[in-house]
């Protein structure tokens, strides 16, 4: 199940785990710092949306995910970035004041 193999990865796994799994799979684990990078863009991007009276739903509509955990960072900083700078209302059908 992908739900345990994920939770093991990040609450037990120890180096050699998760190099195993990566060789195994093909697939690189981010680095701590590139989690906490992604979880500091997930609440700047919260905030942004709050700030700036964006529904969450039209964030994820826009680019195409369920939740935010699905969006690359490329995404969270754009997102973030166009929000703030109101493009992200104008082309999405909200005014901007």
């Amino acid at each position: 199940d992908s739900k345990y193999v994920e939770w093991y990865l990040n609450t037990c796994a120890n180096e050699y785990d998760k190099k195993c799994y990566e060789l195994l799979t093909g697939v690189k684990l981010p680095t701590e710092q590139e989690q906490d990078e992604r979880i500091n863009l997930i609440n700047e991007l919260n905030q942004v949306e709050l700030e700036y009276d964006i529904p969450h739903e039209k964030t994820l509509e826009v680019y195409k995910v369920d939740s935010t955990n699905e969006m690359t960072v490329f995404q969270l900083t754009d997102a973030i970035s166009k929000i703030k700078s109101s493009i992200f209302k104008e082309s999405n059908g909200y005014k901007t004041y």
